[in-house]
């Protein structure tokens, strides 16, 4: 079933490209990297943030740039989790601190306390665990406050004071137990409106499966 999914979402992301909705296709390219995560498929999933990462922050292919900004640092933060699932600890700390790094541009307290909460992990697993200490002692404060934004439809910022939930781990709508429900009818939504089917296509990994 969950293999299903990612799949169905996969070929959702490449109607969202034909359609030209970047946004969509970076959404549906995340949902498939958190979902490889969940299921265990770390290395795969290593490969599949990268992916994103690469296509948010390319001017080619990249969304409107709060919501890049946010995609980016989304797939960082979750990939640093992936790398402390695989013992990698320095380079979950370069991940999270690249994440940590959009926090004054995308202003959602959730997002900084993941980020915070993975490097912290990562610097305890690197034996420094004093400063391990102090960086999971800031993750439930905000750094900064909110991002005004004056565009009505771009996400509101999280009232939480950084602290997590499912409801922020799903923002993008699919994690792995989901049912392929929604996106089959996105994928039919897209085909109302005209634009062809491209099919699945088999994309290579990224070498080591770094961020």
């Amino acid at each position: 079933m969950h293999e299903e999914i990612i799949t169905e979402v996969e070929r959702a992301a490449e109607l969202f490209a034909a359609a030209g909705d970047r946004e969509g296709r970076s959404k549906a390219l995340l949902n498939v990297a958190m979902a490889l995560r969940a299921l265990g498929r770390f290395q795969d999933s290593l490969a599949a943030f990268g992916r994103v990462v690469d296509l948010v922050t390319d001017p080619r292919t990249a969304p409107a740039p709060w919501i890049a900004d946010i995609t980016a640092m989304t797939a960082l933060s979750e990939g640093a989790q992936a790398l402390l699932h695989l013992g990698r600890w320095q380079e979950a700390k370069e991940a999270a601190d690249r994440a940590l790094a959009l926090d004054s541009r995308v202003g959602v307290p959730a997002l900084h306390g993941e980020a915070s909460l993975s490097k912290a992990h990562a610097l305890w697993g690197l034996g420094e665990q004093t400063e391990a200490r102090r960086v999971a002692q800031g993750a439930f404060t905000p750094s900064h406050q909110p991002v005004t934004r004056t565009t009505a439809t771009k996400p509101k910022p999280s009232s939480n004071n950084g602290r997590l939930s499912l409801r922020h781990r799903r923002r993008f709508g699919l994690w792995a137990g989901e049912d392929a429900k929604w996106w089959l009818q996105v994928l039919t939504e897209i085909k109302n409106r005209a634009v062809d089917d491209t099919g699945y296509r088999q994309r290579p990994n990224r070498g080591s499966g770094s961020l």
